[in-house]
């Protein structure tokens, strides 16, 4: 009779144990869920954020005297690695015009990201200087309501 006491308790504790690893498993699974959950929610708060500073950059580059030729414009480039060609996307927000000159315009309109010395910021509008090969490039800032002409200059050694 001791034996079969041993066996039962054995018995209840593996059913105890595997509940325990099943709970565990459901509450990874909710966190999962939930993590998945409020960073689609976050993505879609800056794509709104985007899309409105856009219709602000807009209206201020036309009250501004600039003629907006296109908006999203993608540009497939390509860049040299080890002797192999590699392309990648750009994707600048606007392409405008003004006296006669082209011009890129980039908006943002999270805080940091708005100044144009971030490290994003600049690097990504050093490469549009470099791709688009437009006169002139433009950050608009849609916070400030505030657009900055950039320019980069020959580098000083």
């Amino acid at each position: 009779m001791p034996m079969n006491a041993n066996i039962i308790i054995d018995l209840n504790q593996i059913q105890l144990l595997i509940i325990l690893i099943l709970v565990f498993i459901l509450a990874v699974l909710i966190v999962i869920v939930i993590n998945r959950i409020v960073v689609a929610m976050k993505l879609a708060g800056v794509r709104r954020r985007g899309r409105k500073g856009e219709m602000l950059a807009k209206k201020h580059l036309l009250k501004m005297g600039y003629t907006i030729i296109d908006q999203q414009i993608s540009l497939t480039c390509a860049m040299m690695i080890d002797q192999e060609s590699r392309k990648f996307q750009l994707r600048a927000d606007f392409l405008v015009s003004k006296n006669n000159l082209l011009g890129v315009v980039e908006v943002k309109s999270g805080q940091d990201v708005s100044r144009p010395w971030h490290i994003d910021t600049r690097r990504q509008l050093l490469e549009y200087f470099h791709y688009y090969r437009a006169d002139f490039l433009l950050l608009y800032n849609s916070a400030q309501d505030k657009l900055q002409e950039i320019y980069f200059p020959a580098a000083v050694r």
